[in-house]
């Protein structure tokens, strides 16, 4: 009996058919190895020229049933990860979320990818305080099932946008598909021929998304690379300053505040004027700094801006957007 068993596991598994398929482009016109700031946009995928599978999230911690409407949001996922094996300083996602979110990049609950893909890189990295930008689009996720065979198939293409001009730096096109299932096999044993598939279902498609993202991201890992960089790098959250009016008080002077990454060393600077006025981080994470006008300094129409360093020499440079300041004595 348990010889005829055997035989039987063994005529499935034996006609157990695997194929699979991945075509890749790739351009790359800069040198990976190089410190690199970048920030990772939202993904998105579209259909006959309108945008789907819309993260809907963005304001709750919500997940959605149904891995297909997550496509896009599951390949950010996977790439952010991967990206961890570069010489790249990432962005943390949930600031670029916040800062999309904060200065008008959503649309009917949802990110307005119209809009961030037609804002300039320079742009969009002076908001999110990146050197590049990653971009994103699914073009295909999907699984299908023909009776005892079921075909994945996950299609991702990356750009990669330098801030200075805009160009692509980074450009690849990962076609990946998959088979699997039983073809020919005995009749009348459909739950052992189903119990495969019931796997597939659970996890061939992740496999082949995983599989599709290292393949995208192969060229740019880096063998050696700094230890510093499994640290966050330094971030802005909020900052304000105490002349909403933009007129500063020459007996006052200016109060500045600002939200960010903690224990990190905090200046501000208005304009090109007066520069890096220290700031005390009062409690984690809160700074405030203090500028008090010398005899006979003025200035007209200046930006506060707010600077972050930690300890590897990484900074990060955020204006106050509230209004520009002047002072006349």
């Amino acid at each position: 009996m348990k010889s005829s068993i055997t035989t039987l596991l063994l005529i499935l598994f034996c006609t157990l058919t695997t194929g699979c398929s991945l075509k890749q482009t790739q351009t790359l016109t800069f040198d990976p190895t190089k410190p690199l700031r970048v920030a990772v946009l939202p993904f998105y995928q579209q259909e006959d020229g309108e945008f789907i599978n819309k993260d809907t999230s963005i304001f709750l911690n919500e997940s959605k049933d149904d891995d297909e409407d997550k496509a896009p949001e599951i390949l950010r996922e996977l790439v952010s990860q991967e990206l961890s094996q570069t010489n790249f300083d990432i962005v943390p996602y949930w600031k670029v979320r916040a800062d999309l979110v904060h200065n008008n990049y959503t649309l009917d609950s949802s990110f307005d990818y119209q809009k961030i893909l037609s804002t300039s890189p320079k742009t969009l990295c002076e908001l999110l305080g990146c050197d590049a930008l990653l971009y994103g689009e699914v073009l295909s996720w999907g699984q299908s099932y023909y009776v005892a065979q079921s075909v994945s198939s996950v299609n991702l293409s990356l750009a990669m946008k330098r801030a200075q001009d805009g160009k692509v730096i980074y450009q690849t096109s990962v076609d990946n598909a998959s088979s699997s299932g039983i073809t020919g096999g005995p009749t009348g044993y459909t739950s052992l021929v189903l119990e495969p598939l019931k796997g597939l279902r659970e996890g061939g498609l992740y496999q082949l998304a995983n599989e599709t993202v290292e393949a995208a991201i192969a060229p740019l890992v880096a063998r050696n690379r700094p230890e510093f960089l499994d640290t966050v790098p330094p971030v802005i959250l909020g900052s304000s300053h105490s002349a909403p009016t933009g007129t500063i008080n020459p007996r006052t002077g200016l109060t500045v505040l600002a939200i960010g990454s903690a224990k990190k060393q905090a200046y501000f600077s208005i304009g090109d004027r007066i520069l890096n006025i220290p700031m005390i981080e009062i409690e984690e994470g809160h700074y405030r700094g203090h500028y008090f006008p010398l005899p006979g300094e003025s200035f007209h129409d200046e930006v506060v801006t707010i600077t972050l360093n930690d300890r590897f020499g990484r900074s990060a440079d955020k204006p106050i957007g509230l209004s520009r300041v002047h002072l006349q004595q």
